[in-house]
């Protein structure tokens, strides 16, 4: 922490030691000399410092989350930012098919990735490693009278081990701007099977720089990266949708809520704290109903003292429920 790390980085730091520590227990070296009971000593000591990180660690991340959530881009600048790659999208693929201006790759690259991402808050990964066999897989699936889609499944992106394939749902004038790419692709000598082409055999790398470009010429505020438009995504969704929806929104992005219900869930903006506030004064309202009244035994009806009890001289005279069957089982003999 003296040389200015993150809480995080250290922690990380710490865990790999804890690591490498035991994959030498497990198989030491022939010129090591530490015994198994000392191995054991150094890995306690730094597992004591691990614990004793872990409030600070829960502490920087609810400030990241805070910093975040301050920045994060608005509902109305995503739906800006459809509605007008909806209108440039097929302006530039035209010029592409009929012009030959295919200088103008990276710009349909930046438009397109910017109206998918603001719609689903996919990683990158998913565009860039979309191929055409998924494509045509998608378009050969038969259209049903009430369908206005294509659903496109790529198989490789950061999470399928845990998720599967990502899915992407088009309408069929979206679906038609990849039809027309594909068409403009071939042209540009493709080396791979990747819809996004770059001049080498690899995926594309400067996804982000295409979009932050096309971002700018929209004329929207910011310059967000593709994990402020997933976070701005998935915190609209928490704080609009139900829980349920949110779950499956959450599956279809490929996003995991847990980790971020685990550490986030009580940084709230001002509505909510207000609607928390509200909720927690209705605990003390005092329009609760009034509690049942107190019946009073027949034995107590009538007598003087506290509750309506009688005095200490008459509760005796009374007596228990007990002494009063033992009364009458005496008199009844």
């Amino acid at each position: 922490m003296a040389e200015g790390k993150e809480i995080t980085t250290i922690s990380f730091y710490l865990r790999n030691i804890i690591q490498f520590l035991r994959y030498l227990e497990d198989t030491p070296p022939k010129q090591c000399r530490l015994r198994r009971g000392q191995f054991k000593s150094v890995l306690r000591m730094v597992q004591k410092q691990v614990s004793s990180l872990a409030c600070s660690i829960v502490t920087h991340q609810l400030k990241v989350k805070a910093r975040k959530m301050e920045s994060i881009v608005s509902r109305q600048s995503l739906r800006r930012c459809q509605e007008r790659a909806r209108r440039v999208i097929p302006e530039l693929l035209t010029q592409m098919m009929t012009e030959g201006n295919y200088n103008l790759r990276d710009d349909f690259y930046g438009y397109f990735s910017a109206f998918v991402m603001s719609i689903y808050g996919h990683r990158p990964g998913v565009l860039t490693n979309m191929t055409v066999p998924e494509v045509e897989a998608a378009r050969q699936a038969p259209l049903l009278p009430t369908e206005t889609g294509f659903v496109i499944t790529i198989d490789e992106h950061k999470t399928n081990k845990d998720v599967g394939g990502a899915q992407i749902f088009l309408t069929c004038d979206a679906f038609s701007w990849l039809e027309k790419w594909i068409q403009v692709r071939k042209n540009l000598g493709p080396k791979n099977q990747r819809v996004f082409v770059t001049k080498g055999a690899g995926p594309v790398k400067n996804l982000v720089r295409y979009f932050q470009t096309a971002w700018a010429q929209m004329g929207l505020p910011g310059r967000p990266t593709f994990t402020d438009i997933r976070t701005a995504v998935s915190g609209h969704a928490k704080n609009i949708l139900n829980k349920g929806s949110r779950n499956r929104l959450a599956r279809f992005m490929c996003h995991d809520t847990a980790t971020a219900d685990r550490y986030y869930a009580f940084m709230l903006d001002r509505k909510q704290a207000r609607q928390m506030r509200e909720q927690f004064a209705k605990v003390t309202a005092t329009s609760s109903p009034p509690p049942p009244p107190f019946h009073m035994p027949l034995a107590w009806r009538g007598t003087e003292g506290p509750g309506g009890r009688g005095t200490p001289a008459q509760q005796t005279a009374i007596g228990t429920p007990l002494t009063r069957r033992r009364r009458r089982k005496r008199s009844s003999q």
